[in-house]
């Protein structure tokens, strides 16, 4: 029943518990710079000192904020919040497999949700630069999906089923259940037709 406190060698235990207080101070830094964002920060493009610096890190939580904010839009939190995750985990010992791959998943199911919302032009949240580029590629090589209201839905959900379906995964969420659901909707929709 042991999963916490599995570090290795002590090599291992010196490497995982650094690196997981590195991470922990990390996400720490980027959680509080994102919440205390302010737009007449200095940032990407923006480069005043003539200004107060609202933000709780000052100029390099501006910036830092700005950038993540750039790139990939509101949604850069669930990112610091897993690099949190990540440096828990790390410096518990908790066996966890795959921490690299979930965060590559994690990047990509913020952009899938981004793109979802920029297909519908949904501006709830901001998105980022990531997702309006790929959105442009697409819109670009579908040259009509903007105008084909069918095919702009159907993308646009099938970009959120797949984000959430990666955001389950990230967070070790069981997907038996999500399975039944989706099943018995996809078997009263069968029904119907």
């Amino acid at each position: 029943l042991l999963i916490m406190f599995y570090y290795g060698s002590f090599k291992l235990f010196l490497l995982k518990i650094f690196l997981g207080i590195a991470l922990v101070s990390f996400s720490t830094f980027l959680i509080l710079s994102l919440a205390t964002h302010h737009p007449n920060d200095p940032g990407l493009g923006k480069f005043g000192y003539e200004t107060e610096i609202s933000n709780f890190f000052g100029f390099l939580g501006s910036i830092t904020s700005s950038f993540f904010l750039a790139l990939l839009g509101n949604l850069s939190l669930i990112v610091s919040f897993f690099i949190l995750y990540a440096g828990i985990v790390l410096t518990i010992g908790v066996r966890k497999r795959m921490l690299f791959i979930k965060f590559i998943l994690v990047l990509l199911s913020i952009i899938l949700l981004n793109l979802g919302l920029d297909t519908q032009k949904i501006e709830i949240i901001q998105t980022g630069l990531l997702s309006n580029f790929l959105l442009d590629i697409f819109v670009y090589y579908v040259p009509g999906i903007e105008e084909w209201f069918f095919y702009k839905y159907f993308i646009s959900l099938f970009f959120l089923i797949i984000a959430i379906f990666l955001l389950l995964f990230f967070f070790s969420i069981k997907i038996y259940l999500f399975n039944k659901i989706i099943f018995k909707i996809f078997k009263m929709v069968l029904i119907y037709i």
